[in-house]
Formats: structure tokens, sequence, C-alpha cells
């Protein structure tokens, strides 16, 4: 086999708590009674020229900094540190992993035990994935999503581009697909828990070109949702509008998988690099000190985190340790207009919405105010955005000199 033969496998482990659970993304006190899906766990591996890289992406709000730190600890001896990305849905209906939605806003929701478990659940779907690679080619492809999403903080902020990626055997069997799309999973507001659409998403994408679909969130922020009728329905059981928006995503990926283009030449390269945020938001602080938010990392007003790039060819990924606003995603494509970008937020991290500085003087944007770290959030990610491409070898044009912000001119 040759050194510098794309390799590539997948696979998935079931995620969902046993027991009843405290649930993320809406008020507190949100017990949950049952399961109308399962929640995933899903893993992609590529390895070429040596280089290894790992995605995992699973159905919760978001992990924070801490949990992948010890994954990837756990698993260093098949993937380097820097190399395992970790991404969430952010399905509003899964397990509280942060902290902010137990009983009361004094008590955590998050369990540890079933924490400890779903990180050895995936160290071993890590490991099992690692095994199992064989040779691949690739392609990839970006288009207009189709009309599924609304921004009800500014009707015409949205980053409405839909990203695919999508691997095969050389006899053509498929390995797996990457969907990348900015929208809050949060069509479903009851107790039972279920990815909302990313569910009927990956299950078009499956069901139509086979291999294991991983659904990676976008721009979502501020605040990004889907579009549908709310009237349909008692509120917060629409499950008919969240199986007709991820399906019709997931034939639009479909779509645009079957057209792709090879991803091209190019050698497998990642970068991992950390960042230090400062904490502006008392309120977090206040939660820390009390111990609701737990594994923080806080020195000296200041939270570390890190951003991720690994480049495919032409296809070009990169997280963000939040929920990115649609300004950011739009600019960030601007930048990787001579590739095929991946916006993958909550990667790594949940630091809460990643807003630009016009945002933190917008009335508008109270609420997200007040559930982010603050005014330099975007600018630290920014700095290491740019840094972290550099290091794959991608030359960005269009985010300005150091200092500069998410809303400069190119």
């Amino acid at each position: 086999m040759a050194t510098d033969q794309l390799l590539a496998s997948a696979s998935t482990v079931d995620i969902t708590p046993n027991d009843p659970c405290w649930m993320a993304g809406y008020a507190g006190n949100r017990r949950s009674c049952g399961v109308r899906h399962r929640l995933t766990a899903r893993c992609l591996a590529l390895r070429q020229a040596g280089v290894t890289v790992v995605l995992v992406v699973a159905d919760v709000i978001g992990l924070p900094w801490y949990f992948g730190q010890r994954l990837r600890r756990l698993v260093h001896d098949v993937v380097a540190p820097g190399s395992l990305v970790l991404c969430a849905t952010h399905t509003h209906s899964g397990p509280d992993t942060i902290g902010l939605w137990g009983a009361t806003p004094e008590v955590s929701g998050v369990s540890p035990a079933w924490m400890r478990t779903i990180l050895l659940d995936m160290e071993r779907l890590v490991r099992d994935t690692v095994q199992t690679l064989q040779p691949a080619r690739a392609v990839a492809s970006c288009g207009n999503a189709p009309d599924v999403s609304v921004n009800i903080r500014d009707a015409g902020e949205l980053d409405r581009v839909i990203a695919v990626c999508a691997l095969q055997t050389h006899g053509g069997e498929p390995i797996a697909s990457v969907v990348n799309f900015g929208c809050h999973p949060e069509i479903l507001n009851n107790r039972l828990l279920t990815p909302d659409f990313p569910h009927n998403l990956r299950q078009a994408v499956e069901s139509r070109i086979g291999g294991v679909c991983l659904f990676v969130n976008g721009a979502l922020g501020g605040m990004v949702t889907a579009a549908y009728d709310e009237s349909a329905s008692p509120p917060g059981e629409n499950w008919a509008a969240a199986a007709a928006i991820g399906g019709r995503l997931g034939r639009a990926a479909v779509q645009l998988i079957t057209v792709a283009p090879s991803v091209g030449p190019g050698q497998l390269a990642t970068a991992d690099v950390r960042t230090r945020v400062p904490v502006e938001n008392r309120r977090f602080d206040l939660l820390r000190r009390s111990g609701v938010l737990r594994g923080s990392r806080r020195a000296a007003g200041y939270v570390t985190s890190s951003v991720a790039a690994f480049r495919l060819g032409s296809a070009v990924f990169i997280t963000m340790p939040g929920e990115p606003v649609p300004a950011i995603g739009k600019r960030l494509r601007l930048a990787l207009n001579d590739f095929t970008p991946f916006l993958m937020s909550l990667g790594n991290d949940e630091l809460g919405y990643i807003l630009t500085p016009a945002q933190f003087q917008n009335p508008l944007y109270q609420y997200e105010q007040s559930m982010s770290m603050g005014t330099q959030t975007a600018d630290r990610i920014e700095r290491a955005v740019r840094s972290a491409l550099r290091k794959v070898g991608v030359r960005v044009s269009c985010l300005g000199e150091p200092g500069g912000n998410w809303t400069d001119g190119c």
C-alpha cells in the first residue's frame, strides 16, 4: 500500500442514558421520561502519510474542554491529542453535559456517572474506528441549503451554505459522510430524548447512499433556529416538522454528494491551537465558584480553549469552541473561497455564543450576551483560527490583521 494512500473508517456508538436525566437546552428542571430516538456518538477516522485525524460528533448540547482532554489522554496511543476533534450536534433534547440545567439554577444537571460512561464509550469508539481503516477516496462540495432556517434576531443574517464530504472505498462502497449546516436543533421541547432534526437528516443520507453520516453544526448562533409552523402541533411536539426539515437537509446533502468533485491532491494535515479567552461574564464565574460548572480551567480571569483545523485536499475543516453567529460563518467562508470550508461549531469546547463586537452593543442580542464569555471572545478565536489554518497550509486572505474583527471588510 502506498504510504500516501488515504485511509478512512467510520462507526457509531449508542450513548443514550439508561435512566432519567436532566435535559439541556431550555429552562432547567426538565427531567427526561423516555426516548423517542437513540442518541449516538459518531466517529470518522482518516489517515494519510502517517497523519491520523479523528472526528467524533455526539448528540449532546456541548462537551466542555475537560471532557475532550480526558478523551485525548485515553486514546493518545492511537491518535495524537491535537488530532482528535470532538463536536456536539447541540440537540436541546439530550442530557445536561454543561451544568446549567439542573433542578434549580444553583444545582448542576450533569450526571458524573453517565459522563464517565460515555467517556469510555467514546474511547472504545475511537479505538474500534481506527482499527478498521481502509483505502478510500473523498469528494467534497457545498451549496445553498433549502429554506429551513430563520434568524429570529436578524432575519437577513443567515449562513445558508450546506457543506458535504463523503468517503467511499475504491470499489464504491460507502464509508462515511459529513454534513455541515448551521441551525439550532430545538424543534422539540418535551421530555423525550432525541437528537431532533439531525436524526432525520442522518437517516435520509444513510438510507440513500449508505455509510455513517456525521452531522456537524455550523454558524447557528444569535439566533438561528428552524423555520416551521409552530401552530401545527402542541408546543415542543412537532415531530413532523423535525422529520420534514431533517429530511429536506438530508436530501439536499445527497444531491451535493452525488455530483461532488474529488478533494484532489494534497496530504492530510492537522493543527490544534490553544487560546486564552477572557471571562467577562460574572454569571459564569459565579457558577464556576459554586460548583455548578465543573472542570473549569480558569486562571487569572481567563479560560483555556482551542481551535482545531484539518485539511483533506480542497476540504478544510475548522472548529470553533462555541456558537458563532452567521456573520462569522460567512466571513470565514469568504476567507476560504478557494476551498470547500466546514465551520464546525461546538468544537472541542462550549464557550457559549461567539458574537461580533457590534452585536455586543446591540440590545437585540441581550440573551446571547448573557450566554457569552465576553466581548473579546471572537477576536481571540479569530487569532487562533488564522494560526491553525496557516499550520495546515491554508492561506487566509480576508480575516484581516491581528486585532481586527469579523466584520472588517476584506
